[in-house]
Order: C-alpha cells, then sequence, then structure tokens
C-alpha cells in the first residue's frame, strides 16, 4: 500500500507537467504562426516565477523601461507600453512608466529592441545596458522581468522589420512574448536548488 499523501504528490506533479505542456504547445503553436513571428528565447533564471507574476497580478501595474526603441513616432515608449496593456494574457497588467506607488520590491520589466548584449550582463543588474544593433532586414525584441537587480524571466522575438508600433505583427510578437512568461513561470516550479 502506498505512504499517505503519495497519490495528491503524484497527481500534482501530473497537474503540474500537463500545465506546462500545454503552455508550451500554446506558445510553440504561436511562434509558428504565418504572420512570421518567431520566439528565440525563454528563461526563467529562478524558481518559482509563478509566485512573483501573481504578485505583480495583485499590484495591477508594473514600471517598464523601453531601450533602443527603432519607432521614431514613439520616443517615449508609450505606444509600446500601451500595446502590452492591451495583451491578454495573465497576469493583466498595465505597463507604465514609472515605478507604481504600491511595489514595495522595485519590480521592472525590461523591453529592448535589438540582439542581446554582449558579455553577459544584464539589464537587471547594469540599467546602462544596451542592446546590440539588430539587422535592417528584422525587429528584434527582448522583454526581460526582474525583481531590483535580480533577472527573472528573459524572453525574446523577432520578426521582419516593423515601421511602426501600430504594426498588427507587434501586437503579436508582445502577445507572444508576455504569454511565454507564463510558460517560463510554469516550468521554473520544475527547477530544483541542488544542495
Amino acid at each position: 500500500m502506498p505512504a499517505p499523501g503519495t497519490h495528491k504528490k503524484a497527481l500534482s506533479g501530473f497537474v503540474s507537467t500537463m500545465r506546462f505542456l500545454w503552455l508550451s504547445f500554446a506558445v510553440a503553436l504561436a511562434a509558428c504562426s504565418g504572420d512570421g513571428v518567431t520566439l528565440t528565447r525563454e528563461q526563467a533564471t529562478v524558481a518559482h516565477v509563478e509566485i512573483h507574476l501573481r504578485y505583480l497580478g495583485s499590484l495591477g501595474a508594473v514600471e517598464t523601461a523601453v531601450l533602443a526603441e527603432p519607432f521614431p513616432q514613439d520616443a517615449d515608449g508609450e505606444a509600446i507600453r500601451r500595446v502590452m496593456s492591451a495583451a491578454r494574457v495573465e497576469p493583466r497588467l498595465r505597463y507604465v512608466a514609472t515605478r507604481p506607488a504600491n511595489d514595495l520590491y522595485g519590480y521592472r520589466v525590461v523591453v529592448a529592441f535589438g540582439g542581446w548584449p554582449i558579455g553577459g550582463d544584464s539589464y537587471c543588474r547594469n540599467p546602462a545596458l544596451r542592446p546590440r544593433e539588430a539587422s535592417a532586414e528584422i525587429t528584434e525584441v527582448q522583454v526581460v522581468l526582474c525583481l531590483g537587480p535580480s533577472t527573472l524571466i528573459e524572453t525574446a522575438g523577432r520578426t521582419a522589420r516593423m515601421s511602426s508600433p501600430e504594426d498588427p505583427r507587434f501586437a503579436r510578437l508582445m502577445t507572444d512574448l508576455l504569454t511565454a512568461f507564463q510558460t517560463v513561470a510554469s516550468s521554473s516550479s520544475d527547477i530544483e536548488s541542488n544542495p
């Protein structure tokens, strides 16, 4: 006879695995859509990121910095934040230019246009860091979730060059990148700390 609680642990692990597989399938399907949007990076750097996402959901807003924006008509990044806020992903957040008063811990999202910086530094540790210039034919975007100087989630994607944040492909790319936050968060609960 199995030990008490064994079935609950097995069921919990099964549910967690199925949730991860379903979210992975949804992101993979979105990445293969006919609109030319491709996700190139999805990773959590700590365990249990879903706790942070739930907390952000309770705040309702998160500070969002926009780096190297390629759209001259949106120099302050407000159109980027508007597109992100309109994305129908959980948690529903408003992406704002300044830190919300109710954010006691210093969460921040960095949206960087271009290639990943060389040298292993992070946007969270070094706010002055800038992305590498992207190819003239594509728009590359990185979305990073920070907690103070710590990186929690990194996602990235690309599509053919766009000239405006109003391009429907941009909304699709940002929705896919923010959806990947959930996929990464679900899989981060399975990350074990090694003693």
